[in-house]
This record gives structure tokens, C-alpha cells and sequence, in this order.
């Protein structure tokens, strides 16, 4: 199902009407302790026995590269949910991604946190990274919130769009300002079964070299102990086909 222009707007307008400022705490509070928690057990049970790389804030450059080519090398695919801020400028990289079997999602436009924005803002945020991709001729069918912030205004958006809203189960912790050991978001996943697994795929910082360094080493490691475990190596969209094939709810 291709989107309007007219039907992105209109859909951006019906969601920022959905919580008066009011009632904006009320739906960051609902989106956190209800939402949030019932669509994270819902995707724990979808992965079980899976494994389900994730990258976000991409594309890039360096890191982009480094990515593609490792999981090149491990016939692996993935998940991309591309910040379109920057895809919009970055049309090679996108279809790099294409070329090799990984899923292209999205992430936003500008990435702003739907805990400190008005809901109307956040939902227009939404709409305006769907529009980059229908710009490039691209149709977005999953949508991961910034920072992973749930409020009852971006899931209805994103809903009456017609997109999967996507979270994770585990984090590599790629983006914490000390990264935790390979070996702990290994056990993380390996004492789950499997799971969806949060990574990067933007270029840091020079002095986060140990950062990009770590996304790489998980990844690495994540792809040996599915090896091991017997997990399938998924994307998103293909867990979400086999939750139907299972007669499950999709993830």
C-alpha cells in the first residue's frame, strides 16, 4: 500500500489531535507502562529461536561499510531502520543495503525523542521521514521510534499508516557511554533463545572508536552463537512471516 502525500498529512494531523497538551503526560505514561511492556513480550515470544540484527541511525560511511562487509561475509541479513535525515542524502548507501538482501526501515526523519517533543512534533517527525521515502521510491513498512519512546500518539500514527512498530529485546550497548563486554550481551541473548538485538550503524565520533569496534564484535559473536544455538539468522519482516505461518500475533 503506497502513501499520499495528502494521506501523510492528514494522518500526521489525526495523530497530533489524538492527546491534548493536557494529556500529553498521560500518553507518555500509558505508551511507557502499557504499550511499551506488551509490545516487548510480544516480540520476546516472536524471536524465540531466531536471531534478529538490528542496526539504526543509519546509513554511513565507514561503519555502514564495515557492517555490510562483515555480514556479507557470514551470508547474514538484517534490518536497517535508516534515520532519513540522512538517507535523504545518501541514496547510494540505501541501495547498497537493497542490493544485498537487508530490509530497509525507518527510523524518523530527525529522531526526536516523543518524551520531550509534543505529540503533534513526534508525529510529524514520522511523516516526514515517510515522505524522504516515498520521495526515493521507497515503501516503508516498519517504523522504530527514536530512542524507543512509546507514547499512545506516535503508536496510533504509525498504526494508521499501516507500519509494524518495532522495538527490541536486547541492547548491545553500543551507544552507552561504556560499552558492556561481548560476552554479556551474549549470554543476554543465548539465556533468551534468541531475540532482536539493538545496534548501530552510524559513524561515531572520533573517540568512539571502541564503540564502533563493540557493534562489530557483537555482531561477530551474536552470528557464532546462533551458529551454535542452531538459531535462524532473521529480519524483521521474515519474523513477522513466520509468527504468521505459526498462526501468532506478528511482532
Amino acid at each position: 500500500m503506497s502513501i499520499s502525500t495528502a494521506g501523510l498529512a492528514l494522518a500526521c494531523f489525526a495523530a497530533g489531535l489524538v492527546l491534548l497538551p493536557m494529556l500529553r503526560i498521560g500518553g507518555i505514561a500509558i505508551g511507557h507502562a502499557v504499550v511499551r511492556p506488551r509490545l516487548r513480550r510480544r516480540l520476546a515470544e516472536a524471536s524465540r529461536g531466531s536471531l534478529v540484527l538490528t542496526y539504526d541511525d543509519g546509513p554511513s560511511t565507514r561503519m555502514q561499510t564495515a557492517i555490510v562487509e562483515l555480514l556479507r561475509t557470514r551470508g547474514a541479513t538484517a534490518t536497517f531502520y535508516l534515520l532519513e535525515s540522512r538517507a535523504e542524502g545518501q541514496r547510494e548507501r540505501v541501495d547498497e543495503l537493497v542490493r544485498d538482501g537487508h530490509e530497509i526501515a525507518t527510523h524518523s526523519f530527525g529522531h526526536l525523542d516523543a518524551y520531550r517533543v509534543a505529540a503533534k512534533t513526534a508525529c510529524a517527525d514520522l511523516c516526514n521521514g515517510l515522505a524522504v521515502c516515498a520521495a526515493a521510491g521507497r515503501r516503508a513498512q516498519r517504523f522504530r521510534p527514536p530512542c524507543g519512546r512509546v507514547t499512545v500518539a506516535t503508536y496510533l500514527a504509525a498504526r494508521n499508516l499501516g507500519l509494524s512498530f518495532d522495538l527490541w529485546t536486547h541492547d548491545s550497548g553500543d551507544t552507552f557511554s561504556t560499552c558492556p563486554s561481548v560476552e554479556e550481551v551474549v549470554r543476554a541473548v543465548d539465556s533468551a533463545g534468541g531475540g532482536v538485538v539493538l545496534l548501530h550503524s552510524h559513524d561515531r565520533e572520533t573517540n568512539r572508536a571502541d564503540a564502533e569496534a563493540h557493534t562489530l564484535a557483537v555482531t561477530a559473536a551474536l552470528l557464532d552463537l546462533a551458529a551454535q544455538r542452531g538459531f535462524a539468522v532473521r529480519r524483521m519482516c521474515d519474523l513477522a512471516e513466520a509468527a504468521a505461518s505459526r498462526g501468532t500475533r506478528r511482532p
